[in-house]
């Protein structure tokens, strides 16, 4: 970096030489610096893909989405595979959206719901053609029915019947068939794992925590008592003896646990010094003494700590991989068209 220095002569060529300066970053700064750019390739990355995505619809149907608000219920405003979108159908999956939601209709949501809808004939007329799949309409609707049978009162109070059975059918299939074929065979390895971990560390971090012992009493006389008696060396033999709380066995002994995981009359833990005792405690479990064995401090967790968290997000990583590209086979490979008005 360099630094312009005014030596007050404006005709002197010394006037605004360029002096050197050094510039020292904290490591603090570099972090912050780091993770924003990491966020901001990720926002990229995404853009890509929705850019590729409706350049894959354009191709299809042209650089016309919208509808015009004008037409007929019966007017067809697509054709998947042949079979016909009118635009009572785009009507009914905007009412269900709006039902569900419970929101008021928004101009952008109707072109949502488009877009989900021919991608969802898309990838069933897709699979329906797949030689692999032996698929029968019978089937598909027995499973709609038993999906309406498990909360009759939302879908039977829902109107057109069969617009509601054609939609949970047309799901059911596309979920079982992904399962199936597209992500039967992905796998997450170790490297995997720690990649991920490492490259998001911020997302990982373990709040603060605290492990302790506890008597759990059912009078407020008999834990006062108790109170009186117990010293950081007796405590869990008493806790054996007298605590009504499963974790008696073990001489009360819990955690680590966060303040998100402990009832608020318990959050006094988290300023005490280890190895103190409370005073008696109230909950509705009933009256508690505990002895702070030790505070955990916040700071970046470990992969053993989020294993299953990370596996998760690089496996769901994976598959809207796999069902990106599932989507772009069966777009090139169903004939989908938008009448011209």
């Amino acid at each position: 970096m360099v630094e312009l220095v005014d030596t007050g002569d404006l005709k002197s060529p010394e006037a605004c030489r360029l002096v050197p300066v050094q510039v020292r970053l904290s490591p603090l700064v570099i972090y912050v610096v780091v993770v924003v750019l990491k966020k901001i390739l990720a926002l990229i990355i995404v853009s890509a893909v929705m850019i590729v995505l409706l350049r894959l619809y354009r191709s299809k149907v042209g650089p016309e989405l919208h509808l015009n608000h004008a037409i007929a219920a019966s007017d067809v405003i697509a054709v998947v595979g042949g079979v016909e979108i009118k635009a009572r159908d785009l009507q009914f999956e905007v009412d269900l959206q709006l039902r569900d939601a419970g929101v008021e209709d928004v101009p952008e949501l109707q072109q949502e719901v488009l877009s989900e809808l021919l991608e969802r004939r898309i990838l069933y007329e897709h699979l329906k053609r797949d030689a692999r799949v032996q698929f029968s309409e019978e089937k598909c609707r027995r499973q709609a029915e038993a999906l309406i049978m498990s909360d009759p009162v939302f879908y039977t109070s829902a109107p057109r019947q069969e617009g509601i059975r054609r939609k949970l059918c047309e799901q059911a299939a596309i979920r079982r068939y992904s399962e199936k074929h597209v992500f039967a065979n992905i796998s997450v390895a170790e490297q995997e794992l720690e990649d991920f971990f490492n490259r998001n560390r911020e997302r990982y971090l373990r709040p603060a925590a605290v492990s302790f012992r506890q008597i759990v009493l059912p009078q407020e006389r008999q834990a006062k008592r108790i109170r009186a008696l117990v010293t950081a060396e007796n405590f869990s033999s008493y806790a054996r003896q007298h605590s009504i709380a499963p974790e008696a066995e073990n001489g009360g002994l819990l955690g680590p646990l966060t303040k998100n995981e402990l009832p608020q009359v318990f959050h006094v833990l988290f300023k005490m010094r280890a190895q103190r005792i409370t005073k008696v405690l109230k909950s509705p479990y009933g009256f508690h003494i505990i002895l702070l064995l030790r505070k955990h401090p916040a700071g970046s967790g470990s992969l053993a700590d989020f294993r299953a968290e990370v596996e998760q997000a690089v496996r769901a990583q994976k598959q809207r991989a796999e069902y990106r590209k599932w989507l772009e086979v069966a777009m090139h490979s169903v004939s989908f068209s938008l009448p011209r008005r």
